[in-house]
């Protein structure tokens, strides 16, 4: 009678540990980017589960060097050292990089889903440096 009890208390234990960490880990699973164009500041978010939101980028459009869709050798010329991926999915359409220096010197590039009003945008406060794709 105590080996069933306490092997069904293990069982209960073992449950309660895989709910917690159900639950700890379930804004993980989802997680999805946005990115918010404001008096010429593009605001790049992670949003998790649906809940927590989390900025992980912040530039000016006028900081930008290039502006161009993705492959095109320009992107390539200026020499990235941090890359960030604000994408849905690797078969993505419309997939620009908007490439700038952050602090401290790095060189970066934000790849993101451009949308016609966001390019136009761009343009408006960066027009050397956008580059749109004619289709």
């Amino acid at each position: 009678m105590k080996r069933i009890l306490s092997v069904l208390l293990a069982m209960a234990l073992l449950l309660g540990v895989a709910f917690a960490a159900f639950l700890l880990l379930q804004r993980y699973a989802s997680l999805e980017f946005e990115y918010t164009i404001a008096e010429g500041v593009v605001t790049f978010s992670e949003i998790y589960g649906k809940r927590a939101r989390r900025v992980t980028r912040e530039f000016e459009i006028r900081s930008c060097a290039v502006v161009a869709p993705r492959g095109d050798e320009r992107l390539a010329a200026f020499g990235a050292t941090d890359e960030y991926y604000a994408v849905s999915s690797a078969e993505a359409q419309n997939v620009y990089g908007a490439a700038y220096d952050a602090e401290k010197g790095k060189k970066t590039v934000v790849y993101f889903e451009a949308t016609e009003q966001s390019l136009r945008i761009f343009r408006a406060y960066n027009p050397r440096a956008t580059v749109i794709k004619r289709s």
